[in-house]
């Protein structure tokens, strides 16, 4: 596992206070100003380790389970115990270097401003009153 990023109890921190500073200073109008820009911070942090595990053991299970689930439908033998799937005498294990957990991790930042949350500053049309 690679060292845990220092300061992500900062970001966590920095976006707290920024909230409650736009409430604070300017209510509801101001804290959806500011909405994608302090949660960013939340974002670009890595989860912890525990929960970095237990979706990798869920991802690695659900790709096994439909690994074996394919290649029953294709008619081809196969015995799956936990991880590892037998298949015509060679064993495969669901690899947990191989279950995208780490490197998707940035896809809710990226989707988020693709999205256009920024573009919700008062007298700016969100995208969600765009589809209305």
């Amino acid at each position: 596992m690679p060292p845990r990023a220092r300061g992500t109890g900062l970001a966590r921190r920095q976006s707290v206070a920024g909230l409650a500073i736009a409430l604070f200073a300017s209510g509801t109008d101001g804290v959806r100003a500011l909405a994608f820009p302090l949660k960013l911070p939340l974002l670009a942090v890595p989860l912890p380790d525990p929960v970095v595990a237990r979706l990798s053991w869920l991802t690695q299970t659900l790709a096994a389970g439909v690994a074996e689930t394919t290649l029953d439908l294709l008619h081809i033998p196969v015995v799956r115990q936990g991880l590892t799937l037998s298949v015509g005498g060679l064993d495969l294990q669901v690899s947990e270097a191989c279950n995208g957990c780490r490197s998707s991790w940035p896809a809710p930042s990226a989707a988020s401003a693709r999205r256009g949350d920024c573009a919700s500053a008062p007298g700016r049309e969100s995208p969600s009153s765009r589809s209305r």
